[in-house]
């Protein structure tokens, strides 16, 4: 959200990863070119941390304890660091 907020993108202010992730390439974040190169990205920008995050973050969980195993945890982590990377840097670039 910060980079369609920083660029005037129009955008629900509850919008899924998913229409976030769609909005910045129809945008040209990443130019067309490589479009085809990121359908993977793409893929995982959409379901890699927002999928974590639903299944065993604190969405619904309740008052119950979730158990998120070391590996699961710095997958999401990891995977983070690189969407902002692969986001806001091109984001800069285009400035």
């Amino acid at each position: 959200m910060a980079i369609c907020d920083k660029r005037g993108w129009a955008y629900g202010g509850k919008d899924s990863a998913n229409r976030l992730v769609e909005l910045v390439f129809k945008k040209k974040l990443i130019p067309d070119f490589m479009q085809s190169h990121y359908s993977e990205l793409r893929k995982t920008l959409k379901a890699g941390v927002p999928s974590v995050r639903n299944e065993l973050g604190g969405h619904g969980k309740g008052s119950r304890e979730i158990f998120v195993p070391e590996h699961i945890a710095a997958y999401a982590l990891h995977l983070t660091a690189l969407n902002i990377l692969v986001l806001t840097q091109p984001n800069e670039n285009l400035m």
